[in-house]
């Protein structure tokens, strides 16, 4: 019943449909396109790139809420930082829609978690110092929600090192006493958020984050530096408090992957295929041993189910085509004659 709209002159532009609701904190994106026919997400009006007015009324019309904003850059958002107040700063880096507005943070990473230990070890999440100055994170905060991410008080007098680290357990940020407490899921993989604080504990609205899956026995997951960025890759080895040892790499790797084949006649996307190669000096059943039906698979962009007592010998390779090579001959022979 609340209307929304881009010109103070027609407030009733658009009224939000019944029965939407946001949650206690939470956040509802509505998309600016002049389509209502979408759905009741969509708006009759779309946002100008050279400035521009929002306006949120009540269902008697009375302002509850307005903005104004001049020209905007090509795919940067814009908002309050911190959520709710008053202060306007560009997102170059971090749109966030239905989630808490921040800017990255780029001094301290969260570099290890180890999400599934035994006894006595202790599931953990390791923050770096990955700038050259000295970092004092105390009254920082971890959690593993956006919804709350007030939940573990990083302690005063945590100050780290440019390159240094600090490691924290599940009985600190697990603790039964506190009621922000939270755990790490091994079964399903989990989120983890850091976010930066002044020295009473409030926001500034910086933060970082990392995402990863489900884990094997204390196997941790880490930063990988890449070409493109970091990405947060199970790890060879288990180094709290020191540096990575890298990622775990599987006995068998997708070794060459040929997605743009040289113009051919007939159906191009055939001669596409993926290499997979053993890169070690033992057999490896591409299904398990234990149950043989449960066999390995490609999923995403290729979908591909390995059949049952398929192994590879030692530092052998194997092609995964887009047509069957036992049935189809033709395909066969020219496939071979292009390579």
């Amino acid at each position: 019943g609340l209307y929304l709209s881009n010109t103070p002159d027609t407030l009733t532009n658009t009224a939000i449909p019944v029965l939407t609701f946001i949650a206690g904190h939470g956040f509802r994106e509505f998309i600016a396109d002049k389509d209502l026919a979408q759905g009741p997400r969509h708006v009759n009006f779309k946002l100008s790139a050279s400035g521009d007015s929002l306006y949120l009324a009540n269902t008697n019309l009375s302002p509850i809420d307005s903005i104004t904003f001049g020209p905007q850059a090509t795919d940067v958002s814009q908002g309050r930082l911190l959520d709710g107040t008053a202060n306007i700063v560009s997102f170059p880096d971090s749109a966030s829609p239905e989630a808490p507005n921040y800017l990255p943070l780029t001094g301290v990473a969260i570099n290890e978690v180890l999400s599934h230990a035994h006894p006595p070890l202790e599931d953990s999440i390791e923050l770096m110092n990955i700038s050259g100055a000295t970092a004092n994170v105390s009254k920082w905060w971890l959690s593993d929600s956006l919804d709350n991410l007030k939940k573990f008080s990083i302690p005063t007098n945590t100050v780290l090192a440019p390159g240094g680290f600090a490691v924290f357990v599940q009985s600190q940020f697990g603790n039964t006493n506190s009621p922000t407490a939270f755990a790490i899921s091994s079964t399903h993989g989990d989120k983890i958020y850091l976010s930066a604080a002044d020295a009473a504990g409030n926001l500034t609205g910086q933060r970082t984050g990392v995402t990863f899956g489900p884990a094997d026995s204390n196997i941790s997951f880490g930063r990988v530096p890449t070409s493109l960025g970091v990405d947060f890759w199970a790890q060879a080895g288990r180094t709290p408090g020191a540096t990575n040892t890298g990622p775990l790499i599987s006995p068998v790797v997708v070794s060459e992957i040929q997605y743009h084949p040289p113009p051919v006649p007939g159906n191009n996307d055939d001669y596409e295929y993926l290499r997979l190669q053993n890169i070690t000096a033992t057999n490896v059943p591409l299904f398990d041993p234990g149950f043989p039906t449960n066999t390995w698979r490609l999923q995403n962009a290729v979908e591909f189910t390995f059949p049952t007592n398929l192994a590879l010998p030692p530092y052998g390779s194997l092609l995964v085509v887009g047509f069957d090579p036992a049935t189809n001959t033709t395909m066969l022979t020219d496939f071979r004659s292009l390579y």
